[in-house]
């Protein structure tokens, strides 16, 4: 996972249509079914079916793993997203740049501290770190960082 990065699991999991439509795009480039995908990953029928016609908003990491080797793609590859899809998507007004700071910080902790979580577990952690310390102008201070993400993440430990 850490090939992909949280900052692009952030925004995955802030828009799943960049997702939907990455995979979309990938498809008909290999001129493969929705169903045809389904079975060359081995993924249930219409898990993916259900997730590309927005009737299922998340697909495990897992998930887009099989379905990045069915189609001969890396993981990466197929999580990869463009500037030009993030300006052209619906999400919030992030700092970019203290995001990706932020993502350093805990991606570090949680492998100092040895925890193993799923991107549904960081994601609000995140969220609450990132607005307490973009709540005023200021450059973050990377101990308070620490301190807030190892009190959110407490019951991990």
């Amino acid at each position: 996972m850490s090939e992909i990065g949280l900052y692009t699991v952030f925004y995955l999991l802030m828009n799943p249509d960049l997702l939907r439509n990455k995979i979309k795009q990938i498809l008909k480039e290999k001129n493969l079914s929705v169903r045809k995908a389904e079975q060359l990953s081995g993924i249930s029928p219409t898990v993916l079916s259900f997730f590309l016609s927005g009737r299922n908003q998340d697909l495990k990491i897992e998930t887009v793993s099989l379905l990045a080797k069915a189609l001969n793609v890396s993981l990466s590859e197929l999580l990869e997203i463009s500037l030009q899809d993030l300006e052209s998507s619906q999400l919030l007004p992030w700092n970019g740049e203290v995001l990706s700071e932020l993502c350093d910080i805990l991606k570090n902790l949680l492998v100092d501290k040895k925890i193993q979580l799923n991107n549904l577990q960081i994601f609000p952690v995140l969220i609450e770190v990132y607005y307490t310390c973009t709540k005023e102008e200021k450059a973050i201070d990377k101990n308070l960082v620490r301190l807030l993400f190892k009190k959110s993440l407490e019951k991990y430990f």
